[in-house]
């Protein structure tokens, strides 16, 4: 008999549930699933009932009693693990269902228990790229640093791609306004230029926002994805934005009921007030003085840190009073946190005062009206660094993760709280052991089932609208960087779409490779999150102007990287590269899909149920002879990997379903 524990975080410890001695409780473990290529699964639950008796009572806090202030928050999956025989199966999150009662009584908890990738989707919380503190990569803006990382090769995190969004650039041509050549043409300007971070960096961002990390080979030393970086381009035109500095106050005076201002933390509480009162409204103005006049500079409104509001202003000799937060009503809650903050390209010198005004009135119509007033003593100054925070594309932080998955065909995966192994899919698979199980099989419960087929895959990209790939799609009736691979075999399409957009650059001559984030009109746009390759080898072409002088060397940007003297490219299909005027077959599909797929789709791939009765050290997560999901399987002489498995705790029977493996036994 196997004894079941399943433990759940409250507050700093973790405590152990109380189960119901004849309750089913079963997981099913997936990482993909034949029939559904496109998607990447974890650990999941059936809901399973628990006795609500005084344990758990405690450790739920009387859920079911919403009188309770402070009590057990369901709205928010807790973290937790599940044991089998003592041993760690499985860590992930507990969500509480619901309660049943009878005659007024709780009589059981439903709880549902959720593996590791689901909870770090819950970890993202809806958060954009842009409220990730990207202070590591944050420098000193100039147009001499901008062209040093244009023109010389180094292994910044931060570079330029050569990619115009206000003019079409030509090479020698008679429209000398768009001539960037060396010979009577007009010069790049370093402001023309967007910044672009490395992928993996970003990763690292987010690792840190959330205290978590990210760990795999693919992902810390494989240059194919090392070398790809995303564009930072959320605006038409380049606009320095300085990093942002947030306004430290030393004292107050006056009082502001339903506002609490700390000069210690410097933010701001808005508390409710009571429904008793009417008209209620509170208002909070910054006033900046400033002793140099024309200088932009920003005022931002953060809530629990994440920019809610943002002013531009032009400094003046003297004092600009700016309207930042109103709140309207009797709303409030006392856990957000307020803070106001600055930045300017141009360093700048500011002292400010900010006043609350609160005004409500009584049943009776009687006004009530306070101001308090924060003073700052001591002058900041605002620094002429550029947060590349300020530049991320307007994308959730799980698309942006869920979208590299997808690109390079990758698996997530998760073994101890807050560490997540990220691994490319073939990888995972001859990373992980081959067991034999054939004598564990319960032999009448086999069955084997066809692999769902597709004739067709589509794999596709964000559509874009620059000009060349308009001009591509025209010539060739198809979406430049897509693929449509066919198999042999009856059945519908199928598609793996990617949240990034591909853009198909030029060659201006020889060696020098621009791209236009222009529309058919020749204006700018704005590209849905642009993923592109650092070439990695520095070119040499003729002369061409920057604002800072003429360079005849540069890193070139795409769809292609050279690698070992091999080019990749993030198509997913093979494409002419236009810095090499070459085919580059070594595409997205070839290298991270093909050999999965074909495996799949072999005409001697079946999809096989058995079930088996394993002993318990062959499911704990911290066995080095247990099942994991890239275990392969031998039964009866054949190999197997596992499509997924279902769990059943209490009688330790697992149901599995399998796929063919004719991979080499590696």
């Amino acid at each position: 008999m196997i004894v079941v524990g399943v433990y759940v975080l409250v507050g700093t410890e973790y405590n152990r549930l109380d189960l119901f001695k004849d309750e089913t409780i079963s997981i099913t473990s997936t990482i993909q699933d034949a029939n559904d290529i496109s998607k990447t699964f974890t650990d999941f639950s059936e809901s399973f009932t628990i006795p609500a008796n005084e344990n758990n009572n405690k450790i739920f806090s009387y859920w079911y009693e919403n009188s309770i202030d402070s009590g057990y928050d369901a709205r928010i999956r807790k973290s937790a693990y599940v044991t089998l025989d003592t041993k760690v199966f499985r860590t992930g999150k507990i969500q509480l269902e619901k309660v049943d009662l009878k005659n007024d009584l709780p009589q059981s908890y439903t709880i549902t228990f959720f593996g590791a990738l689901v909870s770090l989707k819950d970890t993202f919380n809806g958060l954009y790229l842009s409220n990730l503190d990207s202070g590591t990569f944050d420098f000193a803006y100039s147009p001499t640093a901008v062209t040093t990382k244009v023109t010389t090769q180094t292994t910044d995190s931060i570079k330029f791609p050569l990619i115009t969004s206000n003019r079409v650039w030509n090479w020698n041509g008679s429209d000398t306004a768009n001539n960037i050549s060396n010979t009577g043409g007009t010069a790049i300007a370093t402001s023309e230029l967007f910044p672009a971070l490395r992928v993996k960096n970003i990763l690292d961002l987010i690792a840190t926002k959330f205290n978590i990390t990210f760990s795999g080979t693919f992902i810390t030393s494989n240059e194919r994805f090392l070398k790809a970086y995303m564009w930072l381009k959320n605006t038409d035109i380049f606009t320095t934005k300085g990093q942002v500095l947030q306004i430290d106050y030393q004292s107050k005076s006056g009082s502001s009921p339903y506002m609490v201002f700390s000069t210690v933390t410097d933010d701001l509480t808005i508390n409710a007030i009571p429904a008793i009162y009417t008209q209620a409204q509170r208002i909070v103005t910054l006033n900046i003085t400033n002793v140099t006049a024309g200088v932009q500079y920003y005022v931002y409104v953060y809530k629990n840190g994440i920019s809610i509001g943002s002013f531009l202003n032009t400094s003046i000799i003297g004092t600009q009073s700016i309207v930042v937060l109103q709140v309207l009503g009797n709303a409030g809650n006392s856990s957000d946190k307020y803070t106001f903050r600055i930045s300017s390209i141009t360093p700048l010198t500011f002292l400010s005062t900010a006043t609350l005004d609160v005004y409500y009135e009584d049943s009776l119509g009687t006004p009530f009206s306070f101001i308090q007033t924060i003073t700052q003593s001591t002058s900041q100054t605002t620094a002429n660094i550029i947060q590349i925070s300020n530049y991320m594309p307007f994308m959730k932080i799980e698309d942006f993760f869920s979208g590299i998955l997808k690109m390079f065909n990758l698996v997530c995966y998760s073994n101890t709280a807050g560490n997540y192994i990220i691994e490319q899919l073939e990888t995972y698979y001859t990373q992980g052991n081959i067991i034999d199980i054939s004598k564990y099989i319960i032999s009448d419960t086999k069955g084997i089932e066809r692999i769902k087929p597709y004739n067709k895959v589509n794999f596709e990209h964000e559509k874009s609208t620059s000009f060349t790939n308009v001009n591509f799609l025209g010539l060739y009736g198809r979406e430049y960087g897509d693929l449509q691979q066919s198999y042999n075999a009856d059945g519908g399409e199928y598609s793996i779409k990617v949240p990034f957009e591909t853009m198909l650059f030029s060659q201006l001559t020889t060696n020098l490779q621009v791209g236009y984030s222009l529309k058919n009109d020749l204006k700018p746009y704005i590209p849905k999150p642009l993923i592109i390759y650092d070439y990695g080898v520095l070119q040499t072409v003729s002369a061409f102007k920057f604002n800072t002088g003429s360079y005849t060397t540069y890193n070139a940007f795409g769809s292609e990287t050279n690698i070992s003297s091999v080019d990749y490219s993030l198509n997913f299909g093979a494409e002419q590269s236009s810095l090499k005027n070459t085919i580059v077959s070594n595409s997205l599909y070839s290298q991270f899909y093909q050999n999965y797929l074909l495996n799949l789709y072999s005409d001697k791939s079946r999809i096989i149920k058995v079930s088996a009765i394993l002993p318990s050290s062959f499911l704990t997560s911290n066995s080095t002879t247990g099942i994991k999901l890239n275990t392969r399987l031998i039964i009866k002489g054949k190999r197997y990997i596992i499509n997924s498995f279902n769990t059943n705790l209490i009688t330790g029977v697992v149901e599995f379903d399998l796929v063919n493996d004719f991979r080499d036994a590696v």
